[in-house]
């Protein structure tokens, strides 16, 4: 569920300054000491969580997908389903969400218009498996935004006991935390 999706990076910035401080207490409970040196995505990657803004990009998506369904209620948002449609029969339209262009800046940054914006810019990506709001089933279609938006922000670092490394790898090591314990 979508609740507040800023559009500016002052406010999605701000978001993301709460959830890394609340991180920041995480791991201090945790650990009882705080990071010096462990970066926010090292923090979520420790933690297990994903940032806000990709957690916002994940609802965004499920958006269309919700919509081409029937998963949403009330009949007003079918409405707002715009498919591009090659103007030629043996063509593929090279998107497959058309987006308006709106009047007003309400209109330009609604939130449908991200939602499809986002999709087609994914779409548009050749080096990446094909995203299907059609045919794949939602855990699909969910598993493979998720792999898409994680991994190409930044790349995967696992806390590792300092003493022992029992918790995972000690190849993979980025930041050194004391025992975690069994």
């Amino acid at each position: 569920m979508l609740i507040w999706n800023p559009i500016t990076e002052k406010y999605s910035d701000a978001l993301e300054n709460i959830q890394r401080s609340f991180l920041m207490y995480m791991y201090y409970k945790t650990f009882q000491h705080y990071p010096a040196d462990s970066s926010y995505k090292e923090l979520l990657t420790g933690f297990e969580m994903d940032s806000l803004k990709n957690r916002r990009e994940m609802a965004l998506l499920d958006l269309p997908y919700a919509l081409i369904r029937g998963h949403t209620i009330g009949d007003m948002l079918l409405q707002e389903v715009r498919l591009r449609v090659s103007r030629t029969y043996y063509t593929r339209p090279k998107e497959t969400f058309y987006i308006p262009q709106g009047r007003t800046r309400l209109q330009q940054h609604s939130v449908i218009n991200r939602a499809y914006a986002l999709y087609n810019e994914i779409e548009s990506r050749r080096e990446i498996e094909v995203i299907d709001v059609f045919h794949q089933s939602r855990k699909e279609y969910k598993n493979l935004l998720r792999e898409i938006i994680v991994t190409q922000q930044y790349s995967r670092y696992l806390f590792v006991c300092s003493s022992c490394g029992c918790c995972s790898n000690p190849q993979e090591t980025k930041i050194d935390t004391p025992h975690l314990g069994n």
